[in-house]
């Protein structure tokens, strides 16, 4: 429908609604694109387009934080992956032109976030959620808003985990937890594996079994497939691991399983994060696995075509609860 409006724009001579609609269609791209290099693609072009027909330089600003994000992942940055610096935008250009600019402020400040949340800066993260909540409302329901909620709540329970104003993060985090289920219960499918990931957090903070908590985990990676979106997938993938990691820790027990590794490479490898997969392999090679983590980098695609595939080597019986 974007598209379609785009073109009954240039069409009509309606170029600043029909340029609105082009630019709209780049949040939903990082959804319906199995592949980074996909959505980066046809980014690419919407900014072309956008810049043929003369859209406002400031504006075409708010598309190319989403695109260097998108770059940063890939591992096509310019130095520190959480910073947007790289082909398609400086942040200095940002800074001189936020002035008065609430749409612009949004996206950088939501693309800042979400680099954080990837690379692991938690606390860098946490401390951007509340200047982003000033500028959306909750009449905004769009794919980049939804996925802000998400994330959000996943950042403010891995603060409240290591002990920072515990009660106040976790109320928070309900929240938005709250949010996503409204959106699912409306008939949201792409919301329902982001309530899967959350409810296993919220089990595991109160002690749930492991094998309740996991098959969430296993669900919400298969949900998530099932909907194309690997985005959501690589997200509950890694959760799935980091929760192993975090009761491995506490127990002082085996080494970590290679399934829940490999899943969590496998899923970001298909995605083509590459960016992401040279910084997980950084940040846990220090860490016991049964496996040398960079064995695993290479697994062939047919491996992940079957979702049922990826729950072969996983405990319990997660199909049951599909």
């Amino acid at each position: 429908p974007l598209n379609r409006s785009f073109n009954l724009g240039i069409k009509h001579g309606e170029s600043f609604y029909a340029c609105l609609a082009l630019g709209m269609s780049i949040e939903f791209l990082p959804h319906v694109c199995t592949t980074l290099s996909e959505t980066e693609e046809k980014i690419r072009s919407v900014c072309r387009s956008l810049a043929q027909y003369q859209e406002s330089k400031k504006t075409r600003l708010w598309y190319r934080c989403t695109w260097q994000y998108i770059l940063n992942l890939m591992g096509q940055g310019d130095g520190d992956p959480t910073e947007l610096e790289g082909e398609a935008i400086h942040e200095k250009q940002v800074m001189d032109n936020q002035t008065n600019q609430r749409g612009l402020s949004t996206v950088y400040g939501i693309a800042k976030f979400q680099l954080a949340f990837h690379f692991g800066l938690t606390a860098a993260a946490a401390g951007r959620i509340e200047s982003i909540g000033k500028l959306v409302t909750e009449s905004m329901l769009s794919p980049l808003i939804t996925t802000f909620k998400f994330m959000s709540c996943l950042v403010l329970i891995d603060a409240a985990g290591k002990g920072y104003h515990r009660r106040r993060c976790l109320a928070r985090a309900r929240r938005f937890f709250k949010a996503i289920e409204k959106i699912a219960d409306d008939g949201c499918v792409d919301a329902v594996p982001l309530c899967r990931v959350l409810e296993a957090e919220f089990a595991l903070l109160s002690g749930g079994k492991d094998e309740i908590v996991f098959a969430l985990y296993d669900t919400a990676v298969v949900n998530a497939l099932e909907n194309g979106n690997m985005m959501f997938a690589c997200i509950a993938s890694e959760r799935a691991f980091l929760a192993q990691r975090a009761q491995r820790q506490t127990a002082h027990s085996k080494p970590l399983s290679k399934s829940l590794w490999k899943r969590m490479i496998g899923l970001h490898v298909r995605w083509q994060a590459y960016g992401k997969v040279e910084w997980l392999t950084d940040a846990y090679s220090g860490m016991e696995i049964d496996m040398n983590p960079m064995d695993e980098i290479n697994i062939p695609s047919a491996s992940l075509s079957d979702p049922e595939d990826l729950m072969s080597e996983l405990p319990g019986e997660p199909k049951s609860l599909i």
